[in-house]
């Protein structure tokens, strides 16, 4: 069993500005399966000086209890890096989420309408019935 310690040294290894330094912290706090780094991991995908590492991170993350999470994962399920997007299509439909505003979902309609001609329809399609799904 991992300590606390550990998990809140690889946590704050998590903002390195080394790519290195981060994919090893967040591959280590995957392995470990500790759901209190799922917050500290979106928060650096989602900062603009990670854009093009964040992969990795991402990756991290599917191990972990997203479910809260759903408008930030969904995101990341439209980006335009094929390994960004397959870790977060993984949690999308391997996990269950909680939608607690009905108003998440109609952003996440909205965001997926946005990006209609820039995915493929089949993608498209999967995404607009995980949604749907959310309403039955």
């Amino acid at each position: 069993m991992v300590g606390k310690n550990r998990i809140n040294e690889l946590i704050e290894k998590l903002k390195s500005r080394d790519p290195d330094v981060r994919n090893s912290s967040a591959l280590e706090l995957r392995e470990i399966g500790d759901n209190s780094a799922v917050e500290p991991l979106l928060v650096e995908i989602f900062n603009p000086d990670n854009t093009n590492n964040r992969s990795t991170l991402v990756y991290a993350l599917e191990s972990l209890d997203c479910s809260r999470y759903f408008w930030e994962i969904f995101q990341l399920a439209l980006s335009t890096k094929a390994d960004v997007q397959m870790s977060a299509l993984a949690i999308l439909f391997e996990q269950e989420f909680w939608i607690f505003q009905e108003e998440e979902l109609i952003r996440a309609k909205e965001f997926l309408s946005e990006h209609r001609d820039t995915i493929e329809i089949e993608l498209y399609d999967d995404l607009l019935n995980l949604i749907n799904d959310f309403y039955d």
